[in-house]
């Protein structure tokens, strides 16, 4: 298997609708359409400029075989379209406890896209997780 460069990758571009206000969990309608070539040039046409580039490193988890449970730290890039190039703070990589340092642990509940009628169930489904782990994570 040959390595890609970043331009002939295969992206999606995800627009994500406004939260629905009243509820418990953020609930919103996405739009995923995928991008055929250079995704870089596309999103240029439409007018975007690049501002910032990061990755996530951490551990996904499926809860009930509907959310799944992310954590993870974001690093920055020292290198543009570069994910080999994330700057990890020197306390974290050599395995010192460093607070100041450390980017923080995220977590993140994602479900799978649902249809309108099942999203109340699916709101319930979410906060039955966040539920389980009050107490583990600061909300």
């Amino acid at each position: 298997m040959g390595s890609k460069t970043i331009v002939t990758r295969q992206y999606q571009l995800c627009q994500y609708g406004h939260p629905e206000p009243g509820r418990t969990v953020v609930v919103r309608s996405a739009i995923l359409v995928k991008i055929h070539g250079d995704a870089f040039g596309f999103l240029t046409l439409l007018g975007y400029g690049f501002e910032d580039e990061f990755v996530r490193r951490g551990y996904n988890f499926m809860y009930n075989n509907i959310c799944r449970i992310s954590v993870y730290r974001k690093y920055k890039l020292s290198k543009q379209h570069d994910p080999f190039s994330a700057i990890v703070p020197e306390g974290e990589a050599a395995g010192g406890q460093a607070a100041e340092a450390a980017s923080p642990w995220l977590v993140e509940i994602t479900s799978s896209f649902v249809s309108q009628e099942n999203v109340n169930s699916m709101s319930e489904e979410i906060s039955a997780v966040r539920n389980l782990l009050s107490g583990s994570v600061v909300f």
